[in-house]
């Protein structure tokens, strides 16, 4: 490096030098006339004055594009440090965000939209940090906010929205969102689950139906889920007609035939007809669904029927002894369809197999009561006594359907 600086000295003085030696051996001459004016000087003056003018017009320009870029230039710097500031705010907001600080996280959140990379997280956060404060007013001017900064973003601001209106228990509202985005996207899968939910939650089993068979149609939902939610939304519905026999079947022929052969629902739609006073249409039901598949909640629920033909419907149940006889919901059935048909012998066997077996809260409801009736009056009122003390301990998580104790018998 030394030798180099060295060398270009020793360059510049020579060539110096021999210009300074040109100089005194030829200056030259040169006379410009214009109008009435002339100039006279050197060559090597004239030479010397080219470069000064040349180096003047560059300055010149280049303080030009200088001043026409520092403008923008200034601007990019401020809109850099904006841009800096707004990632600072925006952690610092997603921060008291996640440590449930609302009212701070609202605030930081909110200020830094503008100028953030990505403004609809910073909307949709604030939203969710007035929602949480308890500004619905709020929340919502903020939800409208992160649509008018991104359009194509409806259906993630309208969930959004509905998980907090959902969160809030505010069903009818939540409802109201997803169908709106459904109109749109009719097969969004994270719609269509919380609209089901909602329409759970409501009580709305067509609702509920209509959201679960769409997503039963897409690969990416739980089948096992949703073929739960339609079983549900379908039992509902019977349990919503036990008055009306008429709405009952209309529900069971507008059902898929693949849903008919689930012992839960035609259990639903047979106790529904029993209640709405078609004891023939229920029993019938079931004797056909017991004839190609034994399941104890039908056959629980065949021993309550009330048929027109009790001695016949016992003559069926009978049938099934033979390859179900120490099964105790059967052998209460039979008890109850032996009182039915007037079999008070009958009643007594199998309702003491079925204690000696199993002694359910029905059970023994149905054997007190008979013993009473019998004039039994101590063991009656102690099988009543344990009858209530099994259903207020099993309730619903009996191994049997719990049923009124005076429901059962005719």
């Amino acid at each position: 490096m030394k030798l180099r600086l060295v060398a270009f000295t020793l360059t510049a003085l020579a060539a110096g030098a021999l210009l300074g030696w040109l100089m005194q051996q030829d200056p030259g001459y040169v006379f410009i006339s214009l109008a009435n004016r002339t100039l006279e000087t050197s060559v090597w003056f004239g030479l010397f004055s080219l470069l000064a003018l040349w180096a003047a017009a560059a300055l010149l320009v280049a303080g030009a594009r200088w001043a026409l870029t520092s403008r923008s230039r200034i601007a990019t710097w401020r809109r850099g440090r904006r841009a800096l500031h707004a990632e600072r705010a925006t952690a610092a907001g997603f921060i008291e965000l996640l440590e449930g600080r609302w009212q701070n996280a609202r605030q930081a959140l909110e200020g830094a939209a503008a100028s953030a990379g990505l403004p609809l997280l910073n909307y949709l956060a604030a939203a969710r940090a007035a929602h949480e404060l308890g500004d619905a007013a709020g929340r919502d001017a903020l939800c409208e906010q992160a649509l008018s900064n991104d359009p194509k973003a409806g259906a993630a601001v309208a969930l959004a929205r509905a998980g907090m209106l959902r969160d809030t228990g505010q069903w009818q509202e939540c409802r109201a969102a997803l169908d709106a985005l459904l109109a749109d996207a009719p097969r969004h899968p994270s719609a269509l689950m919380l609209k089901l939910e909602c329409s759970q939650r409501l009580g709305d089993w067509q609702g509920a139906l209509d959201a679960a068979t769409q997503l039963g149609k897409l690969k990416s939902a739980d089948a096992a889920a949703v073929d739960t939610a339609i079983v549900e939304a379908w039992r509902q519905r019977f349990a919503a007609a036990h008055h009306d026999a008429a709405a009952a079947r209309a529900a069971w022929n507008a059902m898929p035939r693949k849903l008919r052969r689930l012992p839960a629902l035609t259990l639903g739609y047979a106790e529904a007809l029993n209640a709405a006073g078609d004891g023939d249409g229920a029993e019938a039901t079931l004797k056909a669904a017991l004839k190609s598949r034994y399941d104890a909640n039908l056959v629980e629920c065949y021993g309550r029927v009330r048929g027109t033909q009790p001695a016949e419907q016992l003559a069926t149940a009978e049938r099934w002894l033979a390859e179900h006889r120490n099964d105790p919901v059967l052998t209460l059935a039979l008890g109850r369809l032996s009182l039915a048909a007037g079999e008070r012998d009958k009643a007594f066997a199998h309702l003491e197999a079925s204690f000696d077996a199993a002694p359910t809260p029905d059970c023994c409801a149905e054997l007190g009561r008979l013993h009473l009736s019998a004039g039994q009056l101590e063991r009656g009122r102690a099988l009543l006594e344990q009858a209530l003390a099994g259903f207020a301990t099993a309730q619903d998580g009996a191994a049997y359907p719990a049923h009124r104790i005076g429901g059962a018998s005719a």
